[in-house]
């Protein structure tokens, strides 16, 4: 009778166990609604061309932003811009971007939540930049990365026109201060966005 008993007290606690494991497996696997930006893992890409054959690769750093399984919103901000030479830096935040009106560009796009599985997918986003707005339809691949982390990347550049920006004077302005003939109107611009999730507090907002 006792030998019955130790049995069957044997056989419920490895039916606990399991039940235990698959709850565990089941809370793993559940799926990150909350993310933000990896600010010091994220670029974006700028190709700027000069009198007419001259290409240069510029870069804007220290981007933000979160993603809530739905809705994906990243800041840009423009006085990070770096082009490798100061001067021409500073140039661009004043006399182009104008950061001392409009020190940020946002980005919004809906974006399924398991289109972070992985793989190639069409999304449409919106930019805002220099007080008007445009809308962009783009190809990205989404990977997964070690740590829980997501890269978001563009399959091809996306083409940026100045005028479409209210941004052409400010184009002339640099060709002429740095006497040059002519600096292209149109930019090609790729990026990489890494994401990580994000760490909520008991009120519902993010940690720092």
């Amino acid at each position: 009778m006792q030998r019955k008993t130790v049995l069957r007290l044997g056989w419920l606690g490895a039916i606990a166990m399991l039940a235990i494991s698959l709850s565990a497996c089941q809370q793993l696997a559940k799926p990150i609604k909350n993310w933000r930006v990896a600010s010091n893992d994220s670029r974006i890409y700028l190709v700027t061309t000069k009198k007419l054959h001259v290409a240069e690769v510029m870069q804007i750093t220290g981007l933000s932003g979160h993603y809530d399984g739905q809705r994906f919103t990243l800041k840009i901000d423009l006085n990070r811009i770096n082009s490798g030479i100061p001067v021409r830096d500073e140039r661009m935040r004043k006399h182009l971007f104008e950061t001392a009106q409009y020190n940020e560009a946002v980005l919004q796009a809906e974006l399924p939540l398991a289109s972070l599985n992985g793989g190639k997918h069409s999304v449409q986003f919106q930019l805002a930049l220099h007080g008007k707005q445009q809308q962009y339809q783009a190809q990205i691949w989404v990977s997964q990365l070690p740590d829980n982390k997501r890269l978001i990347s563009l399959a091809q550049p996306i083409l940026i026109r100045a005028e479409d920006f209210g941004l052409k004077a400010g184009i002339d302005m640099l060709a002429k201060l740095a006497k040059l003939a002519n600096i292209s109107y149109t930019v090609p611009v790729t990026a990489e966005i890494v994401l990580e999730p994000a760490k909520i507090d008991s009120t519902g907002s993010e940690k720092k």
